[in-house]
C-alpha cells in the first residue's frame, strides 16, 4: 500500500508537475508539529525550609495542559492549540495572543484534536 503510493506519486510527478523538484523543495510545504504537555501540579521533590521544619504537600492531581504547535520550514505557524482538562472552559485573558482552545476530559491530545 505505501509503494504503491509513492509510485502512484512518482507517476504524477512525471505526468502533470513539469518542476516537481521546485514543487517538493519548498520550505513552505513542510510542517512539524509537536505536542508539550505543562503539568498543573508540580512536584520538585525537594524542599526548602528551615531545619527541623521539613514536609512537603503533595497532590495525586495530575492534571496538565497541552500544547500542540505546528511550524513550517520557513518560520509560519499556525497559532497554537492549548488542550485544557475539563469540560467547561474559562477565558484566559489572553486577547492579544493568537491562539486556539478547546477541552478534553483526559487533558491530553487524542486523535481527533489533529483534525481541529
Amino acid at each position: 500500500m505505501i509503494i504503491e503510493w509513492f509510485e502512484n506519486l512518482r507517476a504524477f510527478q512525471i505526468a502533470e508537475v513539469d518542476d516537481w523538484k521546485n514543487l517538493l523543495g519548498d520550505p513552505r510545504r513542510f510542517f512539524n508539529a509537536d505536542e508539550s504537555g505543562f503539568p498543573l501540579c508540580v512536584n520538585t521533590g525537594r524542599v526548602l525550609a528551615e531545619k527541623g521544619h521539613v514536609y512537603q504537600v503533595t497532590t495525586s492531581n495530575k492534571q496538565q495542559i497541552t500544547v500542540l504547535a505546528c511550524f513550517n520550514a520557513c518560520g509560519d505557524y499556525v497559532p497554537p492549540l492549548f488542550v485544557y482538562p475539563g469540560e467547561r472552559y474559562r477565558d484566559t485573558g489572553i486577547d492579544e495572543f493568537p491562539f486556539m482552545a478547546c477541552l478534553k476530559t483526559v487533558g491530553w491530545t487524542v486523535r481527533c484534536l489533529w483534525y481541529f
